[in-house]
């Protein structure tokens, strides 16, 4: 095993500072050769304000800044170390970006929240205060190495340090895939045992603790193998029992959208839906009009994806275009990108895209693909049983879209946010995040969606730490070379301002390749910008600066 190539020290005794605020500090372990994966000579142009130079540079700078970010936000006495590596990893239909987790559990430790129960290396580290598996990492971390080649596809990692926010890259961004792997090494994990894919049992874990069954209203840890096969493959059962999680959750959340038929009547009422995230998002803009099927030509299905190759053939084209001009389009999901059944509906005149699952319930990550950035019509979507209600109904007329008002996306009736399960049991994914129906998209779902922004939000996760018992620097600052600048690391639910700024200094000092003046222009610019950005304010920016004025070394130590 190789030994640490960078230790992330933020520091704990801070000569300007009036509070010295408790930090963590992360170390990576480079599991890479050389020349492959975080050492990858190949030459590359900064972008995205990553100024590494190859593409091993980029790498190792991204994951620097999210070790550094999660470094400020969690305080532990003890150094966490974090392991990364590239290596080829599952494509194809099913894409896996990233796996993580901790090396080692630990239980009734000194500090431990509850009896019995197991924690991670790094929880369990940070509250003993001592190391208790020496010589052994923390988290372990793997990303896909296949990612635009010919295995995977033509889409390639994005390496730029600012989330996706209103510019979705072509491809995954490698930060927020980050952030999102440390975060299941930090605790934001089962410990399941599966026997041919089906759940059998359940270590009991911090986590499964506060994991509950709304069918068997008991803690996940509780279920027996039947029950537990059955909670962990009912959509919307599983639910988190963390207080702080749940109202940080109901403080962030969107209303529920309805969808409002009413005619005819076999076809009239309100159905749940879920918005894309792409074409025009904006609920209001949900027309009234006929709901027209789209039917694929010589297959009777509703696919709607013409121009594109199932299983490296061409898929059929659509049959009623003419019928689609100046309706909502009908659609099935499957065979290819939403993005790419929303533009050939467009194409043909449609003014509105309804797509229907293939399970019974609301799927709500659909994102544009390769294709969906054309889009300007509004994409829904709605369960199987709804999208079959519909299709059985000659004549359906939408009224258009409602809010309600006491109904948020990711919260079950009473409140509580929802953990992803799926019909079919996903070893990887399921409990281990939130689930696919929050709004806005939450970190720890199980998939990376264009509206991430880890940089400067981390939503609820937080909060799931600390429901956890991890100990969490809510009432830090960010420090900038020993210099307290007063802006809270944490502001208001999951918002990261100083978090960022300090995770900036090691960017900034690297893009200053050894200036001072280089590495406060760079400072200055990226204060200025997060105060573009409503994340800050002018006094604080002020702060900065005068911060910057007192450093003596680039990186402001």
């Amino acid at each position: 095993m190789k030994q640490p190539v960078s230790a992330l020290a933020l520091a704990l005794a801070l000569a300007c500072a009036t509070n010295a605020h408790a930090q963590s500090s992360f170390e990576l372990v480079d599991m890479d050769p050389a020349d492959a994966g975080l050492n990858d000579p190949t030459p590359v142009k900064p972008d995205g304000g990553n100024p590494g130079r190859t593409l091993g540079e980029q790498r190792r700078i991204a994951q620097r800044y999210a070790m550094d970010l999660w470094g400020a936000l969690l305080t532990s006495p003890q150094p966490i170390r974090v392991q990364a590596s590239f290596s080829p990893l599952e494509c194809g239909q099913r894409t896996v970006l990233g796996s993580a987790g901790a090396v080692t559990w630990h239980q009734d430790f000194p500090g431990a929240p509850r009896p019995g129960l197991e924690y991670p290396a790094a929880m369990a580290n940070a509250l003993a205060g001592e190391d208790l598996a020496i010589g052994s990492n923390d988290i372990t971390t793997n990303f896909n190495s296949d990612l635009g080649t010919e295995a995977c596809g033509e889409r390639e990692w994005f390496y730029g340090l600012k989330g996706n926010g209103d510019n979705v890259q072509d491809g995954p961004n490698f930060l927020n895939v980050i952030m999102h792997e440390i975060g299941h090494g930090l605790g934001v994990a089962h410990r399941l045992g599966a026997f041919l894919g089906i759940p059998i049992s359940l270590s009991e874990t911090g986590y499964g603790d506060m994991a509950r069954s709304n069918q068997f209203d008991t803690r996940v840890n509780d279920l027996g193998t039947a029950q537990l096969r059955t909670a962990l493959t009912t959509v919307g059962d599983v639910v988190w029992a963390g207080p702080l999680t749940n109202a940080a959750t109901q403080l962030i959340a969107d209303n529920r959208v309805s969808l409002v038929v009413d005619f005819p009547a076999g076809a009239a009422g309100r159905f749940e839906t879920a918005i894309a995230t792409f074409g025009n998002t904006d609920i209001a803009s949900m027309p009234a009009g006929a709901l027209v099927r789209v039917l694929d030509a010589g297959t009777g299905t509703s696919r709607a994806c013409e121009g594109g190759d199932i299983d490296g053939t061409p898929a059929p084209r659509i049959a009623n275009p003419e019928a689609i001009a100046g309706n909502i389009a009908l659609i099935d999901r499957g065979d290819c990108e939403f993005g790419l059944k929303a533009a050939n509906a467009q194409r043909y005149g449609a003014i509105a895209v309804i797509i229907a699952n293939t399970d019974d319930v609301v799927f709500g990550g659909m994102g544009p693909g390769e294709s969906g950035g054309v889009v300007t019509i509004p994409v829904i979507s709605v369960s199987r049983s709804t999208g079959e209600r519909l299709a059985g109904e000659a004549a359906v007329m939408v009224a258009g879209t409602e809010e309600e008002p006491d109904a948020y996306y990711g919260l079950d009736d009473a409140g509580r946010t929802r953990l992803y399960v799926n019909t079919a049991f996903e070893g990887g994914s399921t409990l281990s995040h939130i689930d696919r129906d929050m709004s806005p998209n939450a970190l720890m779902e199980p998939a990376e969606t264009p509206t991430l922004q880890s940089h400067i939000f981390v939503d609820v996760t937080l909060d799931l730490y600390e429901d956890l018992g991890w100990p969490v620097n809510r009432d830090g600052t960010a420090i900038l070379g020993g210099c307290d600048t007063g802006i809270p690391v944490i502001r208001d639910v999951g918002f990261i301002p100083g978090a960022n700024l300090m995770a900036q200094q090691n960017v900034c000092e690297v893009a200053a390749r050894g200036s001072r003046a280089g590495y406060q222009r760079c400072m200055n610019d990226h204060a200025l910008e997060l105060r573009n950005d409503g994340h800050i304010s002018n006094a604080e920016v002020l702060k900065v600066r005068q911060c910057l004025a007192s450093a003596s070394r680039p990186s402001g130590g």
